[in-house]
Order: C-alpha cells, then sequence, then structure tokens
C-alpha cells in the first residue's frame, strides 16, 4: 500500500520536458541583425526630454495692464515734473496718512530713477520717509530705510542740515526700537547718544530742526535719568520752537509742555510739573483739542477756568497773575501742613531745600 502511495506522488511530480522542436529557429536577414545593433547600440530615454517655458516679454505686463484698462492715459512727464507736483502736493497739510505715504514712496522711486541711487535728493527722499515711520510709531521701518540713507551719506557730500537731520531720525528710531532685555535697550541708547554727540552744538537757521534736535537730546537724558540736563535741554527745544512759529502755539507745543510735565513729575517736581501740565491744557484748549485737553486735565492737581482775552497781552497779564497766585496759594498750604507735626516739618524742609537747588527755569 505504501509503496503505490509512493510511485503515484513520484509520478505526479515528475515535470514534462518540451520537445525543441516546438520552438523552431526564426533566421535573420543580415537587414534585419544591422536594424537591431543599431538600436541596441543606442542609450535608453528614460524621460521624456523638457521643452523650455515660454518666456514672456518685457512689455507682457505693460501690454496686459494697458488691453485690461483701456481708458488709462500713461502720463509721458518726465520724472522732474512728476517730482515737483508730488512736492506740491507733500506740502499740502491737509492731506492724510495714507496719501503722504503713497507720496514719499513714489517720491523716492522717482528720486532714484531720475537722479540714481547716489545723490542728495535720493538721500532727502529716505531721511523723509524715515520721518513718517517714525511719526507712525514704526522705527523698525524707519530703521530700514535710514539705513539706507546712512550708507548713501557716507559716498556723497551732505550738507549738514540734511546730515542732522538724518541723525535725529536715526536716534529717535533707537530709542524707540522694541528692545528684548535690558542689555538691548542700553545698546540702542548708547548707539543714539554716538549719532548724536557730532550735532550736539551745531548751529542751523532752521528752529524747528534745532527743536527736534534738542528734543531727542532730553528724550536720551531722561532714559539715563539726568532729569536736570533734560529740562535744560527741553527749555531749548521750546524757544526754538517759539521762535519757529514766531510766537504762534501749535500742538508741538502743548505736546511739549506735557512732556516736560511727565520729566519734572519723575524729577519729584509737583509743583513745576503741574505748571507745566497747565500750559499744555491751556494750549490745547486754544487750538479747540478738547480730548487731548481732557487728558492733560487728568493730570492737573485743579483745572484752570478759560477765559476769553481780548488781545494777547490781556492773556500774558492773566497768565502772570494765575502763575504768581499759584505760587502763593502752594506755599501758604505747604505753611499749614508743615504746622501739623514736627516730623514732617523737617521733611517738607529738606525737600524744598533740594527743589530749590535746581538750577532751570519755568515757563
Amino acid at each position: 500500500m505504501s509503496g503505490r502511495l509512493q510511485r503515484e506522488a513520484t509520478k505526479r511530480k515528475t515535470i514534462p520536458q518540451p520537445t525543441y522542436d516546438s520552438y523552431p529557429t526564426k533566421k535573420m536577414s543580415s537587414r534585419d541583425i544591422s536594424d537591431s545593433a543599431q538600436r541596441l547600440s543606442r542609450a535608453p530615454q528614460k524621460y521624456s526630454s523638457l521643452r523650455p517655458a515660454k518666456t514672456t516679454g518685457q512689455d507682457s505686463f505693460a501690454a496686459s495692464y494697458f488691453s485690461n484698462n483701456p481708458d488709462h492715459v500713461p502720463d509721458k512727464r518726465s520724472p522732474q515734473e512728476k517730482l515737483d507736483e508730488i512736492q506740491i502736493r507733500l506740502d499740502n497739510h491737509g492731506i492724510d496718512d495714507n496719501e503722504r505715504f503713497n507720496l514719499l514712496i513714489q517720491r523716492k522711486s522717482l528720486c532714484m530713477l531720475a537722479y540714481g541711487e547716489n545723490s542728495q535728493e535720493s538721500l532727502q527722499a529716505l531721511i523723509d520717509l524715515g520721518k513718517f515711520y517714525n511719526e507712525q510709531n514704526r522705527p523698525e521701518s524707519a530703521l530700514r530705510n535710514l539705513s539706507k540713507a546712512l550708507s548713501i551719506s557716507k559716498s556723497i557730500d551732505v550738507d549738514s542740515d540734511s546730515g542732522l537731520a538724518l541723525a535725529i531720525e536715526l536716534a529717535t528710531a533707537n530709542l524707540d526700537s522694541k528692545a528684548l532685555n535690558k542689555t538691548e535697550q542700553s545698546r540702542q541708547l548708547s548707539n543714539a547718544e554716538s549719532i548724536m554727540k557730532p550735532y550736539q552744538d551745531i548751529e542751523s537757521d532752521d528752529k524747528l530742526l534745532l527743536y527736534r534736535r534738542d528734543l531727542v537730546i532730553a528724550r536720551m537724558y531722561c532714559h539715563r535719568q539726568n532729569y536736570k540736563a533734560a529740562m535744560e535741554r527741553y527749555q531749548t527745544a521750546w524757544d526754538n520752537l517759539d521762535q519757529a512759529n514766531n510766537g504762534s502755539p501749535t500742538p508741538e507745543t502743548a505736546t511739549l509742555f506735557d512732556e516736560m510735565g511727565d520729566a519734572a513729575t519723575k524729577m519729584g517736581d509737583k509743583s513745576k510739573a503741574n505748571d507745566y501740565y497747565q500750559n499744555a491744557y491751556e494750549t490745547f484748549c486754544s487750538l479747540d483739542m478738547q480730548e487731548s485737553a481732557e487728558l492733560i486735565a487728568k493730570k492737573l492737581d485743579h483745572v484752570p477756568v478759560q477765559r476769553n482775552y481780548d488781545n494777547q497781552s490781556e492773556k500774558e497779564e492773566d497768565n502772570k497773575s494765575s502763575s504768581s497766585s499759584s505760587s502763593s496759594s502752594s506755599s501758604s498750604s505747604k505753611k499749614r501742613k508743615n504746622s501739623s507735626t514736627s516730623s514732617a516739618t523737617r521733611k517738607s524742609k529738606h525737600k524744598h531745600s533740594k527743589k530749590e537747588s535746581s538750577d532751570y527755569s519755568s515757563f
């Protein structure tokens, strides 16, 4: 039984062998052999050949723009004519910030096109754009444009006013830039001081430019907590601003008084700080800037009563009398307060003698 099963298993495993007669050999002609050899000698093409991308001409954008905007009339004026028009529009103080920004960008591009990158005109355009960014509290964007202006100033002759304007904006951007730590903040302050050092005592016929110079130096002193030197620079800044405006009050005047009041507050002279805040409050009220006046009123010990004056001399006399009355009332209140206890008297006398040692003037 076992032998039969073994024979059947062996029989099932037998693989039939093919006969060579079923696969006859094909005879190839000499032409077929030549064609096959030529075909096999070529390298195989694994990938299809890539055709170069179709390039667009230089006028493709312009052609598509004018085809999509058939009513647009191209401005064929020279760059100088366009710059003259832009300058006239920039001199108009009634334009909004968006329009001013667009005009400054166009001016920068046209100046580089008409005069080249290393030119006085391109330098001034970059300074004005950096100043705009500083006014919008965007110091990083200001530094980007002012750094280009600084590099241009090293390759051309720059007049003193342009150099001073560039230094002011660079120092302002460094002071206003956000610092991640105290080390970076100290480095930015040192950069601002080194930038302004050559221009601390420079003279110029542009009083508004000198006002901005003194203002940024006063702010640097405040960062160093040297409030006495800061108040002296604030005083000089106010003198230059008053001359630039021919004695007329402006929003910058009120803002300067407010900033001086903050510096006096940090110094501990509350009486002088209140005088500065009062000047700021009255200036804002005279300019019908009620919202700004209300913000200043929160810093005042008492809100002064506003009057309608017939002339400027009457207003000046009233300001003198109000300042003298406020100083007398302040001294009388101090006397009443000093009579409460002997310890309070000693502290008050010490503070009073410290205030009298200050050598800066008030307004």
